[in-house]
């Protein structure tokens, strides 16, 4: 079966849509990326306001793996536009209205931080809207098009912006970019279900309504369980029923097939919800909670955003069914480690023989 993503017409209207995007933003990199740092040292800003602006989109990527695993469950399409547009009005109204340096430093930091919150997303969506043998072309030609708007946008901003205030100059340059943004909300991506089985919308809703009906089952039930026993035990449980879902999605002949899967998930997505914090309380010293809550928190973001730019470099080399399977074994060699990780742990301690002197 044909993937729709790719048919010729559907890549073409996404290009144009992810092109006029990419000129939108382009107008609005290149002004502040050209004169932020220069405005604020200007307006009386230390050193350290100024490091602040330079630094904002590397703080953006490092709190990017946060952002990777809140966002993962919503649709990409909506998360890289949302974001986008988000970011741009954080910045419009900043400029006009904070006075200071150290203010102004903040408004765009919060606004990279929002605006790379996408990454995840976004590399979810160059692998869905354009084929393997145009992908590279296709967001080359895009960047393209974003250097010379920054270019322009950055000559022209360097005339105005001795005549009129430079606040005026970067709300303009950011009223310029929120079109961009909601044209890319217009990008069209169905799902890999929807692609590979045809299944109607209504079918997904279904799935979606079947998969939550199971959550709430086995969140009272998984509750039950841990208050009984062990929680690291109960994780090695869940993640062995997680691999039923990819085996599932393998071995699924028709849509409706899919529908044990959803019940899985459901009731694996309850019980690593909660065995997320039970496993903390249950290994963590008690004045350490908050800090190993933190880690684990920090590590899963990690997992998430590598997770889709590993699938879409193996996706556009292997088809999707070869990533499946060596994604399954990733999993089952993981889940050995946590096995005998829990069983140490379970394990008594050993008693230690006194020497007779």
């Amino acid at each position: 079966m044909p993937d729709r993503n790719w048919s010729a017409e559907r890549v073409r209207a996404n290009f144009r849509l992810d092109a006029f995007s990419g000129l939108m933003a382009g107008v609005y990199i290149g002004v502040i990326a050209a004169f932020l740092p220069v405005v604020v040292r200007r307006m009386g800003g230390s050193t350290t306001d100024v490091a602040l602006v330079v630094a904002g989109p590397f703080i953006g990527h490092l709190f990017s793996p946060v952002f990777g695993y809140l966002l993962a469950r919503f649709a990409p399409v909506r998360i890289t536009a949302v974001t986008a547009v988000a970011g741009r009005l954080v910045f419009l109204i900043g400029v006009l209205v904070v006075t200071t340096p150290f203010a102004l430093a903040l408004v765009s930091v919060t606004m990279w931080v929002i605006s790379i919150a996408n990454m995840a997303s976004y590399a979810t969506l160059m692998q869905g809207i354009y084929p393997d043998s145009e992908r590279a072309s296709a967001m080359g030609k895009v960047r393209v098009g974003v250097s010379i708007a920054s270019i322009a946008s950055a000559t022209l901003a360097g005339l105005f912006i001795d005549q009129v205030s430079a606040t005026i100059v970067f709300a303009v340059a950011a009223a310029i970019a929120i079109p961009g943004g909601i044209a890319f909300g217009r990008i069209r991506h169905d799902p890999l279900l929807v692609d590979h089985f045809n299944a109607p919308n209504s079918f997904v809703g279904y799935m979606t309504a079947l998969q939550w009906g199971a959550a709430i089952i086995a969140y009272y039930a998984w509750g039950k369980i841990i208050d009984r026993g062990s929680s690291l035990r109960l994780t090695v449980l869940n993640t062995a029923l997680v691999l039923l879902m990819p085996l599932g999605y393998l071995l699924a002949p028709n849509m409706y097939f899919l529908l044990p899967v959803a019940i899985v998930a459901g009731v694996t997505n309850a019980g690593g919800d909660i065995t997320f914090f039970t496993n903390v309380v249950q290994l963590a010293p008690r004045d350490r909670i908050g800090d190993y809550a933190v880690a684990q928190s920090s590590l899963m973001g990690v997992r998430g955003t590598i997770a889709p730019f590993a699938a879409a470099a193996f996706l556009s080399e292997y088809a999707p069914q070869t990533v499946m399977i060596v994604a399954m074994g990733f999993m089952v060699i993981g889940l050995v480690i946590m096995d005998r990780v829990v069983r140490g742990v379970a394990a008594p301690a050993p008693l230690l023989e006194v020497v007779p002197a």
